[in-house]
């Protein structure tokens, strides 16, 4: 294959099932297959560094022939605001200072989690807050779903009403985010495009699987930035037009099941 194509993931119904977050095996083993060709991967997500480092890192550095070919892996967490990427095998973390939220609201967020039932907070979090669905069963979804609306009512009309420089963000069926207006996921594009050109990869072609609106956004970035790119999506919802190639599953999967089924149409595994 093209040493030239750059693929990158979102991380929530890409590389997992939305509801049960779990990262897929073949996708982490396809992930370091590419590490173990010098060629650059990026996973773009809104969770946080220590949740990657749990779930989804291990199954990487597992596959990895040698662990500086890690040093090709760069990987966007907290929309865009808390990096790792690697030098000589050994894991790097940067934090984007000044977006926290306030300690107050941290604290009041925290509050809300802690009385439902059925959701919960993200305490690793650094430059976001966040009360997220546990998952479960399809009712049992439902009913979490039902209580983040709840939720978002009375975070912006009771927790934020006075914090001018910070928004609450649905994103959908999954989570609300408590985040300075600043953070924006699609800065992870800028951050990607150095990444490459880094490593002596001139004129890349990307490759980006989605499954939100978000991710779109994160292609047109790398679009707008005069980049040749592909959207690969594994989402629900109907896309709008865009001045991209767009492929999708030829068997209708979604999700991690849909990633894998378009690595297959490319010939990737």
């Amino acid at each position: 294959m093209n040493k030239k194509y750059v693929f990158g993931f979102d991380y929530d119904g890409v590389l997992t099932k939305p509801e049960k977050r779990i990262p897929n095996p073949t996708i982490a083993n396809f992930i370091a297959s590419q590490l173990n060709q010098e060629r650059p991967i990026a996973i773009i997500t809104g969770r946080t560094p220590s949740w990657l480092k749990r779930d989804m890192i291990p199954l990487i550095e597992s596959g990895v022939r040698s662990r500086k070919d890690l040093d090709f892996l760069y990987v966007s967490c907290e929309k865009a605001t808390v990096t790792l990427t690697y030098q000589a095998g050994e894991m790097r973390e940067n934090v984007v200072a000044g977006l926290a939220p306030p300690e107050n609201v941290r604290n009041q967020i925290k509050l809300l989690g802690d009385a439902s039932s059925n959701l919960f907070f993200d305490d690793s979090k650094i430059n976001i807050v966040s009360l997220e669905i546990v998952g479960g069963t399809e009712e049992e979804v439902r009913k979490q779903k039902n209580t983040l609306q709840k939720m978002l009512a009375i975070i912006e009309k009771d927790v934020l009403a006075k914090e001018n420089d910070f928004v609450v963000l649905d994103e959908p069926g999954i989570a609300l985010d408590i985040q300075h207006k600043l953070v924006d996921k699609t800065n992870a594009a800028l951050g990607f495009i150095n990444f490459v050109r880094n490593k002596k990869i001139l004129k890349p072609s990307f490759i980006i699987f989605g499954d939100t609106i978000s991710d779109v956004n994160f292609a047109k970035r790398l679009w707008n930035q005069g980049n040749l790119v592909t959207l690969a999506y594994v989402g629900i919802r109907d896309l709008p037009m865009l001045p991209f190639k767009v492929i999708r599953p030829h068997v209708g999967l979604l999700h991690d099941e849909g990633t894998i089924a378009i690595l297959k149409q490319l010939g990737y595994l």
